[in-house]
């Protein structure tokens, strides 16, 4: 039961109905095949600390805007990726990057 309540669901068929047969892409290493279960408490830990989180209303302009940042951030070397941690338009964007 604890378990269940765990998860947020009343039985074993729901939790197949939410985790198990969710559509969801990990990234994870060809070398061996996934524990389903840890992943599905990953996710739900996910969940769990998602719900406590705080956020503002969604803003495309700004999403789009941080998403340029972000990108830019994957195409230069880490000692320019640390300075640009600065970069205030990028903390107001993503307030949990700065």
């Amino acid at each position: 039961m604890e378990l269940l309540a765990f998860f947020g669901v009343a039985s074993v068929e729901a939790w197949k109905t939410r985790y198990e047969l969710a559509a969801v892409a990990y990234r994870h290493s060809p070398s061996f095949e996934s524990d389903k279960p840890a992943l599905a408490a990953w996710h739900r830990l996910g969940e769990v600390g998602a719900e406590t989180q705080e956020t503002a209303d969604y803003d495309k302009a700004a999403f789009k805007k941080a998403l340029k940042g972000v990108r830019q951030l994957t195409r230069t070397e880490i000692p320019q990726r640390l300075t640009m941690r600065g970069n205030s338009a990028m903390r107001r964007a993503l307030p949990w990057y700065g």
